[in-house]
């Protein structure tokens, strides 16, 4: 004795559980996709930054700027040891700490980028020992 609608039971169940199958290798599909696809733009971003970089070390060549701050950072230092200078030299810095942030900010970012320097959190230190609290 065949009981007849087992058949289509077996066979909607069947469905189903293709569907759901589907379904989640559906999702496992585009998941995979975006992974490739952020891979992509970082692999992409990490290319324009070394092509930057090149295209700034090839003109770092013609380039007076890591000169001049690398004088103006040596004033100080040897002012430092030439008796009566250390005076000059205390109060620069002090006039430095009364600057207003956004010349701290501008400034640092200056002499970062021209010595090649890329660091957020060490924008912040470096500006945080200059700037009144």
């Amino acid at each position: 004795m065949s009981i007849p609608i087992i058949g289509p039971i077996v066979e909607l169940i069947d469905t189903g559980i293709s569907a759901v199958a589907g379904h989640f290798k559906g999702k496992q599909e585009i998941k995979k996709a975006k992974i490739e696809g952020e891979k992509q733009v970082i692999m992409q971003a990490s290319q324009n930054i070394a092509d930057w970089e090149k295209i700034m070390a090839m003109n770092s060549g013609r380039s007076w700027k890591d000169e001049y701050w690398t004088v103006i950072f040596s004033i100080p230092t040897i002012m430092a040891f030439i008796p009566g200078m250390v005076v000059y030299v205390n109060d620069g810095f002090d006039a430095l700490k009364a600057m207003p942030e956004w010349y701290i900010y501008t400034l640092v970012t200056m002499v970062l980028a021209s010595f090649g320097i890329r660091m957020k959190d060490g924008i912040k230190n470096m500006v945080g020992r200059f700037i009144k609290k």
